[in-house]
């Protein structure tokens, strides 16, 4: 895995000793997906297609995952699961996503860079040693936007941490999340993260050479694990599985191949699929492609994809692109970061948006002909994924537009699915 021009070394599972000589981010990926298989996955495959586990209530992303991410930090590795809770066949074979993120030469706390923001650097940290389940932990601020927002704190039947600076694993300790969320606020509002399941394995890190960074990866404690694992029930909510299945649908529609923009607003825009924006932004009214003529200047109209109505009456906007960018989100040199070609173009589009909204004719008219409001609306741009918008450079870019939210469809999943559980 190369960093900063050197090389990583990683170890085989039983041979802490030992060490193999790794070149690209590939390999290495490839050495710990290596590992999981022969210790962890591979055995719990036999059992699973071998009629010793009920398939209907198997954790179907343990051995079928539509993603592996891997974190590898100074002493740890956090091992993050995507896909279904559930399927009707655990396959052999199947397509399967894997990225290495690399928090190993950071100063910053590693769970705050694996969650996406900071959780708080002026409280205790919550301990992970064994296995957490069923956990919400807002930060601070995130729990005032919660509150907020008219958050049910007292209806969530979950494990609640709060006035909690995060979690940490003590070094040379395994620890496990199981269906974890965390929320934390920005300038423009609130962020969360969902973990579904992320094993955190205990490394032995060594920067020290200067031709090779040195990873002793030891498996042993998933070697333990997989029995148990195998008989283990995922936890999902206790109530809306169809509201679960509709979120499946969606996840189906933006990440085929062959997706388009149009599909994806006409799915959000029906009205048994109307709940997703809704629940998302904590909205009362959904309008969807209102056109919006000018009443002062002969310009061509504008139809933003939603207006999303909040209990004030008051409406912001939410403008879809498609989940995968063309490049990355940000060129430049470091220091000198900016928005690429795509990303501006899309947020000059909802320029225009402000503009309109300026004109008091303009706020008049969509009020007395849609019946809400719009004043200085805030600008959601729905696009790309967790890991196109994750880097420090990205954040303090994207904070010099003013009344613009820039969220990756992950976010907006999982600010819907967390609301499942309360």
């Amino acid at each position: 895995m190369s960093k900063n021009g050197k090389d990583s070394v990683a170890a085989g599972p039983e041979k802490a000793a030992e060490s193999t000589q790794l070149g690209t981010y590939e390999e290495f990926a490839h050495e710990i997906l290596d590992g999981l298989m022969e210790f962890y996955q591979g055995p719990m495959f036999k059992k699973v297609v071998g009629g010793g586990v009920l398939i209907e209530t198997f954790t179907a992303f343990l051995l079928n995952p539509t993603k592996i991410v891997l974190h590898m930090g100074r002493t740890h590795i956090g091992v993050e699961y995507y896909g279904p809770e559930r399927a009707k066949e655990i396959l052999a074979e199947h397509e399967m996503e894997a990225e290495v993120v690399d928090y190993s030469k950071s100063d910053e706390n590693f769970f705050d860079r694996v969650v996406g923001f900071p959780m708080g650097s002026d409280t205790v940290r919550m301990p992970v040693i064994g296995q957490i389940q069923d956990l919400v932990m807002p930060s601070n601020e995130g729990f005032d936007r919660l509150h907020q927002l008219g958050w049910n704190f007292d209806a969530q039947d979950m494990i609640m941490a709060l006035n909690s600076g995060g979690i940490e694993v003590p070094p040379g300790e395994g620890g496990r999340l199981v269906n974890a969320f965390f929320f934390g606020a920005d300038e423009k509002g609130l962020v969360s993260r969902h973990i579904k399941w992320m094993d955190f394995i205990p490394i032995e890190y060594d920067d020290s050479g200067t031709e090779t960074d040195n990873f002793k990866v030891p498996f042993g404690m998933l070697a333990e694990l997989w029995k148990i694992d195998a008989e283990y029930i995922y936890p999902l909510p206790h109530f809306q599985p169809m509201r679960l299945q509709t979120i499946n649908r969606f996840i189906e529609v933006f990440g085929t191949s062959n997706h388009s923009e149009p599909e994806i607003t006409k799915f959000l825009a029906q009205k048994e699929n109307q709940f997703i924006l809704l629940t998302k932004f904590g909205a009362t009214q959904l309008h969807a492609e209102v056109l919006c003529e000018w009443q002062d200047t002969e310009r061509a109209a504008i139809k933003p994809d939603f207006f999303v109505v909040q209990p004030d009456g008051y409406a912001d906007i939410v403008e879809f692109k498609l989940p995968n960018l063309k490049a990355t989100a940000l060129v430049g040199t470091e220091n000198r970061e900016r928005l690429s070609a795509e990303l501006a173009s899309y947020v000059a589009q909802t320029r225009v948006y402000v503009e309109y909204f300026e004109s008091s004719a303009n706020r008049e008219w969509v009020k007395n002909k849609y019946g809400f409001s719009v004043r200085h609306p805030d600008r959601i741009l729905v696009v790309g994924r967790r890991y196109d918008l994750e880097s420090d450079s990205w954040r303090a870019v994207a904070s010099d537009f003013p009344n613009l939210r820039v969220i990756s469809y992950d976010d907006l999943v999982d600010g819907v699915v967390a609301q499942f559980y309360s």
